[in-house]
């Protein structure tokens, strides 16, 4: 618990912690022919909005990172420069709250004003307006208009990522550069 890693409801003890995340956003203007549009408000019983926001979440980092090190690093014979980890005894109370709910490799979720079962594939959680099963477990693709809705969403997510992570590879090139 926090409370063990010096934090207290009395005031007695206050930790200072500096985390960066990494936060990219979209917004994006729809353009819906009307027979799509008609069949969506058929279904949903709402018109689809004229203008929305994809957010991706990259994680966080700090200098308490848990995570273990990379394993490309053991898989491979070349040098990666990798950072030394503290253990969970010696996080911050920032770093264990960050960790909780940050992506890891692979795990990334999909957000649809809540977290559902799908996953990203990345390390990237995601987050738009998508329209969900009656169930509301998941991103519809049964319904027909609902599908072309929710795969040029996804496409333009993707898009997104993809110029996150790129921008991110380019980050970590001149680092590596730097030394």
């Amino acid at each position: 618990s926090l409370r063990n890693k010096g934090l207290s409801h009395e005031g007695d003890v206050m930790e200072t912690s500096t985390v960066r995340a990494r936060y990219a956003s979209a917004t994006v203007k729809t353009s819906i022919p009307p027979n799509i549009e008609k069949r969506m408000v058929r279904v949903t019983k709402k018109k689809p909005p004229k203008e929305l926001t994809v957010q991706i979440f990259l994680g966080a980092a700090n200098d308490t990172c848990t995570q273990h090190k990379s394993k490309l690093a053991s898989k491979t014979k070349t040098k990666i420069r990798v950072p030394k980890f503290k253990s969970s005894e010696e996080q911050s109370g920032a770093a264990l709250i960050t960790d909780s709910f940050a992506p890891t490799p692979g795990a990334g979720r999909i957000f649809i004003g809540f977290r559902t079962s799908q996953t990203t594939g990345l390390g990237i959680h995601l987050a738009a307006p998508f329209l969900p099963t009656v169930e509301r477990e998941a991103i519809d693709f049964v319904d027909a208009a609902l599908r072309e809705y929710n795969s040029e969403l996804l496409e333009i997510s993707g898009m997104l990522m993809r110029l996150a992570l790129e921008n991110e590879m380019g980050r970590i090139g001149v680092l590596w550069e730097d030394g």
